[in-house]
């Protein structure tokens, strides 16, 4: 979300009052992470809400200016709503900080553990994968079955196709690796099945996902 379109659709007032699509939300925390003024309008917001919650049994009025004062109003006319804010306090340590804490831990670069898919004719050994976080499945395409294009498919113990993805020519003749994104895989058995023009049987592993 950009800070304009924030503005123009009073973005931190739905905010507060859990007016906002999830989607919306989503955006709206992304945007004001980063938006001194919109995190500055949270804070204040956050703190109109408190008072008008602590005085609204004395009946005091409430000291507000621009947007808050619908706010305020709102909050008055509903006084049943549920505030997900009760104080600044709060708000900084128990919602925000963990927030932002979360959302710079999902930024930060990760290398996602590589698993190799070997055909061998010895004991077929078992390849578990932590299907919860990303991880890359590392294959080789037989050289003597020369079939491009050829066809990637994971296919989970039902027989239903999970995955399917091209593999050129070009890619096949090194190792191919297929980057999985965290938790598309159901734990249990899946097969890797690569097939050439014309369906023919190229390579195929098992391995699974826990």
């Amino acid at each position: 979300m950009e800070h304009q379109e924030a503005i123009e659709t009073h973005a931190a007032e739905g905010y507060l009052l859990g007016d906002l699509t999830a989607a919306e939300h989503e955006a709206f925390e992304e945007h004001f992470f980063d938006c001194d003024t919109c995190f500055a309008d949270i804070r204040d917001g956050a703190t109109v809400v408190a008072a008008v919650r602590a005085d609204a049994r004395a009946e005091t009025p409430v000291p507000v200016r621009g947007w808050q004062y619908k706010l305020v109003r709102t909050l008055a006319a509903a006084a049943s709503i549920a505030v997900a804010f009760t104080t600044v306090g709060y708000q900084q340590v128990a919602v925000v900080a963990p927030l932002r804490a979360q959302l710079a831990e999902e930024r930060k670069p990760r290398i996602a553990p590589l698993y190799p898919l070997r055909e061998s004719r010895a004991a077929e050994q078992v390849v578990n994968v932590d299907g919860r976080s990303p991880f890359v499945l590392e294959f080789v395409i037989p050289p003597d079955i020369d079939s491009p294009p050829y066809t990637c498919k994971i296919v989970d113990a039902r027989g239903k196709v999970r995955v399917a993805v091209p593999v050129t020519a070009e890619q096949a003749s090194d190792s191919v690796d297929l980057h999985m994104p965290p938790a598309l895989l159901a734990p249990g058995n899946h097969s890797l099945i690569v097939t050439g023009t014309g369906g023919v049987s190229v390579f195929e592993k098992s391995f699974t996902v826990r």
